[in-house]
C-alpha cells in the first residue's frame, strides 16, 4: 500500500485507516512475512489477471530501445504530463505530511481526529 499510497489519495486514506489496525496485530517479525507474501501474491495474481497484449510480437522493434526511449524523453509533452505529475504529487504529499500536525498541535484535536480527518480529505480529493 505504500507504494500506491505515495501518489493515490485513496492509498493515503487506506494507509491511514487500516495501519494502525494492522500494527495491533502483528508483530514485525510476521508483519515482514506478511508484507512479503501479499506482494507475492499481487504479483502472482497480475500475471494470470492481466491479458497479454496480442499484437507484442507481431510488431517488431525496428529501432534500439534506448533510441525509442530517447525520442519519447525528448518530446515536450511527455515532460509536462511528467513535470505536472510530480508537481501535484509534491503537493498532494506535502499536504498529507503537514495535515495531522496542523490539526493535532495548532488547532489543538486530539490524535485520532487528526488522523481521521486527514483520511477523510484524502477521499475528498478524490
Amino acid at each position: 500500500m505504500g507504494v500506491w499510497g505515495s501518489f493515490m489519495p485513496a492509498g493515503n486514506a487506506l494507509i491511514i485507516l487500516i495501519a494502525p489496525i494492522v500494527y495491533l496485530f502483528l508483530t514485525g517479525n510476521f508483519y515482514g512475512r506478511f508484507s512479503t507474501f501479499f506482494r507475492l501474491g499481487i504479483c502472482f495474481l497480475a500475471y494470470f489477471i492481466i491479458p497479454p497484449d496480442p499484437e507484442q510480437f507481431k510488431t517488431p522493434l525496428k529501432e534500439k530501445l534506448s533510441l525509442v526511449i530517447m525520442k519519447t524523453i525528448k518530446k515536450r509533452s511527455i515532460i509536462i504530463v511528467g513535470a505536472t505529475f510530480a508537481c501535484h504529487s509534491l503537493i498532494f504529499l506535502g499536504n498529507m505530511q503537514f495535515l495531522p500536525y496542523y490539526f493535532n498541535e495548532i488547532a489543538g484535536y486530539s490524535e485520532n481526529f487528526s488522523y481521521l480527518a486527514t483520511a477523510c480529505y484524502c477521499l475528498i480529493v478524490l
